[in-house]
């Protein structure tokens, strides 16, 4: 027999608290279900009717329907986590309704769970609006999308079906709830799914995968310059034919091109060292550095693709100017003098170290 409201609990008070309670036979009065649960009582100038369970508990009511003299009311039952009642509210049956629901409770990245919010009392053509506990765990491309309106898919329903994100950050287990509103402000929440719980499938910015389509290295500005943060992860770059090395894009790569940039400041400072140029010389460089700041700031806003391919052409000049600098001081054409003391102690050189 299934346990219901108001006739043993709050004895002496009547269900739900409003009235007295009446003694009744268990052989007639009480109507039940297939699950042994109870569905109606009748006790004459008494009656229970409606009644809803938890589909999680059997014989655990969440409402019912209480009639005394005539006058019929609906009450809702709120439990805790030991399934003990913990407050009995009268409602409007014909009230809007809201129940969050996903069809998945445990995902992986990746996943792509289905967010439904079935209703009651709520016209079809009704536009509702969501959001999540942990947005960051989302696809940039999950939260752009809307809820279905109600009755669009299915009656009294509105739904979406959204992508957890592959971060490639080992964060561990997590926890998100989605949550519906009436309103595009989202001040009017109305429902909160059950906890569903995201298991780390990352192992970290790590790795290549054969997900990834090789890169040829000539291709490699423009390939960066297409990434997003929703592509964060290493990348393999080939020459064609062979692995060249991978590369890491945003987050903990973004320490390796930091690091590139304090290298090439300090080419310029040896630069500096060795050709000890005069104040005017200076003045020119200063000069041109302004104008090439402002130059290439208003390209990188305006074409990032063609900016980045230009500091890829950049950095080809600069090897064959490496190269060439070195065959004339191989040759002899330019001395080779001892390296500057900043070079031989950032590359950790040996102290009688040359150019060459």
């Amino acid at each position: 027999m299934g346990r219901y409201i108001g006739l043993y609990l709050n004895k002496g008070q009547g269900g739900g608290g409003l009235g007295p309670t009446e003694p009744y036979d268990r052989s007639s009065g009480i109507t039940t279900d297939a699950n042994n649960n109870v569905t109606a009582i009748d006790l004459g100038s008494m009656a229970y009717s409606n009644m809803v369970y938890d589909a999680g508990n059997v014989g655990l009511v969440t409402g019912y329907t209480e009639t005394i003299g005539g006058v019929s009311d609906n009450w809702e039952v709120e439990y805790n986590s030991q399934n003990l009642v913990t407050k009995v509210t009268k409602f409007d049956p014909n009230a809007p309704r809201y129940t969050a629901t996903s069809n998945m409770y445990t995902v992986n990245e990746n996943n792509t769970p289905v967010i439904y919010c079935n209703t009651e009392n709520v016209p079809a053509g009704t536009q509702l609006y969501w959001d999540s506990t942990s947005d960051s765990d989302l696809t940039t491309a999950s939260l752009s999308l809307s809820l279905s309106t109600v009755g669009q898919f299915a009656t009294d329903q509105a739904q979406v079906q959204v992508e957890f994100l592959q971060d490639t950050l080992t964060e561990g287990t997590e926890t998100i709830y989605f949550r519906i509103y009436t309103d595009a402000a989202k001040t009017d929440l109305v429902a909160t799914t059950p906890a569903i719980t995201i298991n780390d499938t990352s192992t970290g910015a790590g790795g290549g995968t054969s997900q990834n389509d090789p890169v040829d290295i000539s291709q490699w500005s423009t390939f960066a310059s297409g990434r997003t943060s929703s592509d964060d992860g290493k990348y393999w770059v080939t020459d064609g034919t062979t692995t060249a090395q991978t590369y890491c894009i945003f987050r903990e790569g973004i320490r390796e091109m930091l690091a590139e940039a304090e290298n090439e400041r300090m080419h310029l400072m040896f630069f500096i060292e060795i050709a000890k140029p005069n104040l005017f010389e200076r003045v020119l460089v200063l000069i041109a550095q302004a104008m090439f700041g402002i130059f290439y700031l208003v390209m990188y806003l305006l074409f990032t693709r063609t900016a980045h391919r230009m500091i890829g052409y950049f950095e080809d000049e600069a090897v064959k100017s490496y190269t060439e600098y070195l065959k004339k001081v191989e040759s002899g054409k330019i001395e080779n003098f001892q390296a500057p003391l900043l070079a031989i102690n950032y590359y950790n050189l040996d102290r009688n170290a040359k150019l060459s």
